[in-house]
């Protein structure tokens, strides 16, 4: 066994699982997104779940049927970076995949060459190399290339999540610069998900450095893997809790996009009436919001409302702005703009309005005496009982097994 005292079997078979999860969410579900973008994503918790499985079987005792598979984790943690670098780029900025990119694996074909005396050897001699290393060089030393000598390709590992944590944040603080950037406006929880992607990512390579730091190589292979664990049940658990970035389609934006001005109105806080507005004074705005002239607003507000009215779209669980903005003919990302500076909320809380409204004028009809209450916020649009009870309180200040309790 290549595990130290303070290593743990739980947490390892912990990760696993959860890892499993978001791969198996991702392969049967993730049809419903943005296929560039989930299949990086897809590509960085996959390469995660190899590197956490392979290592578990060699730390705890089970080498010999995966000993052909010996040093081949670093070639997923190689790729993470890279993995997450472009996932991030594509939510942001989406772009097309070209051969130019593929410079991207030289550090992967690096550590292929020198290895390559290694990964030749038989199973036997593999073995024999395996049983000779302790916890230390087995986790971080890596000394059996044949031109990178012991601790370099740890060093050259965490060089290369340094140099794509700090492509990433680039990226990301160009996006954060441009006040109406489509995906903040129309996926939310999607670009707060980025913000926590990217500083979880940090945890990998700060934490270890710091490790180094105490020059204790039984006490930094575990800080090594603490970090990376934590790193992952964030990660996980975050999506778990908003599955819908999963799912999220690609935004969409034409060239005029931060130039277009959009009128607003304060919302008054009562649901949205089915009636078209009447003329509406255009107040001063600064010029970096967007605005419209009148007549456009009026034109917005009539078709938001005439849709609602007619096709009840919130009933549909997984409505996209996309779609909507199809049905109303607006473009998507002035479409997010007007909801959410008119009503004052983001897409998905400006369909949950009216899908609570529904559902507490089926409950005074009686309806949850035939139903449960998760049945009836089905039939309403929601997708999950999470989400179902998170917008209610969200809404009204209180559970909807308390309302129920003192419509009693």
């Amino acid at each position: 066994m290549k595990s130290t005292a303070l290593d743990s079997s739980f947490f390892y078979l912990l990760s696993i699982c959860l890892l499993l999860i978001i791969v198996l969410l991702m392969v049967f579900r993730r049809k419903h997104g943005d296929r560039k973008a989930g299949r990086f994503l897809l590509g960085y918790f996959v390469s995660y779940l190899y590197l956490i499985g392979i290592t578990y079987f060699f730390v705890y005792g089970y080498p010999a049927p995966f000993i052909h598979s010996l040093r081949t984790g670093h070639f997923a943690a190689l790729l993470m970076p890279v993995f997450a670098f472009f996932y991030i780029r594509q939510c942001l900025y989406p772009g097309q995949w070209k051969w130019k990119h593929a410079w991207h694996l030289l550090p992967v074909g690096f550590f292929m060459l020198d290895f390559a005396p290694f990964f030749v050897l038989s199973s036997t001699e593999k073995l024999n190399i395996f049983k000779a290393m302790d916890a230390v060089e087995y986790r971080i030393g890596l000394s059996q290339g044949w031109l990178v000598p012991t601790f370099g390709h740890i060093a050259i590992r965490t060089a290369l999540m340094l140099g794509y944590w700090l492509a990433q944040f680039r990226l990301l603080t160009l996006a954060r610069s441009e006040s109406y950037h489509p995906l903040r406006l129309q996926y939310p929880f999607t670009w707060r998900w980025l913000h926590i992607f990217l500083a979880t990512q940090a945890f990998i390579f700060l934490i270890p450095l710091a490790g180094a730091l105490l020059k204790n190589s039984q006490l930094e292979i575990v800080i090594f893997s603490v970090a990376a664990a934590g790193t992952m049940a964030i990660q996980c658990f975050y999506l778990l809790l908003h599955p819908e970035i999963l799912y999220t389609q690609p935004f969409e934006k034409d060239e005029n996009w931060k130039s277009e001005n959009l009128l607003i109105e304060p919302d008054s806080g009562k649901m949205p009436q089915a009636d078209a507005p009447t003329s509406i004074e255009i107040p001063p705005v600064k010029s970096a919001e967007i605005q419209f002239s009148d007549d456009d607003v009026i034109k917005i507000e009539a078709s938001i409302q005439r849709i609602m009215k007619s096709q009840k779209p919130y009933l549909k669980q997984r409505y996209t702005l996309h779609e909507f903005s199809v049905d109303t003919q607006t473009a998507p990302h002035k479409l997010s703009a007007f909801i959410n500076t008119r009503y004052e909320q983001n897409f998905n809380d400006f369909l949950n309005k009216y899908r609570i409204a529904l559902v507490i004028e089926k409950l005074h009809a009686g309806e949850n005496a035939r139903k449960t209450l998760e049945a009836v916020a089905n039939d309403c649009g929601f997708k999950s009982r999470v989400t179902f009870i998170r917008a209610f309180k969200k809404e009204h200040g209180i559970t909807p097994g308390e309302y129920v309790n003192k419509m009693k």
